[in-house]
């Protein structure tokens, strides 16, 4: 590929990486104290097409005033009925990364979609192939870059619009 057009992508991709990580980094926004209700997952089929339907996994953190926010990661502790818990929503897409539960102390739990270690990962070495093609040239290094190039702006769509 050309230097000219390598540096078009990499520019690219790293805007959009550091959108996402700077709404990651940033402290998020607390809400009120609110009483759990149930933290479920369930499985949505979406489309008309009935050959090969979409399947949506989803796992929705539930509160007993009827609010419902998608989580990426449901906790691995087993929390209670009337819980008392708070919400804290990430500072640019007002996504759950974080909540705050009280048992016995107020404990921290991430729940956001980074919580997933192979997405991170995958993300990070993104980030990573994307600032060496600033200073090395190399054809796999290109290679690697188109498949960064395709998963980083899919990667923004779903955090910012769909989750």
């Amino acid at each position: 590929m050309e230097r000219k057009t390598v540096f078009r992508i990499v520019i690219f991709n790293l805007i959009l990486s550091s959108l996402i990580t700077l709404d990651i980094l940033l402290p998020g926004k607390e809400d009120v104290i609110s009483e759990l209700n149930s933290i479920y997952g369930f499985t949505a089929i979406t489309g008309s097409n009935t050959q090969k339907p979409k399947m949506d996994d989803k796992i929705i953190l539930e509160l007993t005033n009827g609010e419902r926010f998608r989580i990426g990661k449901a906790p691995i502790k087993v929390y209670d009925k009337g819980q008392k818990i708070i919400i804290i929503k990430s500072f640019l897409s007002n996504n759950v990364n974080k909540i705050k539960v009280l048992d016995k102390k107020w404990e921290i739990i991430n729940v956001g979609l980074f919580s997933n270690n192979l997405l991170l990962i995958t993300f990070l070495i993104s980030i990573i192939v994307n600032i060496l093609n600033i200073y090395i040239k190399s054809k796999a290094l290109n290679i690697v870059l188109v498949f960064s190039m395709m998963f980083t702006p899919i990667l923004f769509a779903v955090y910012y619009i769909f989750f």
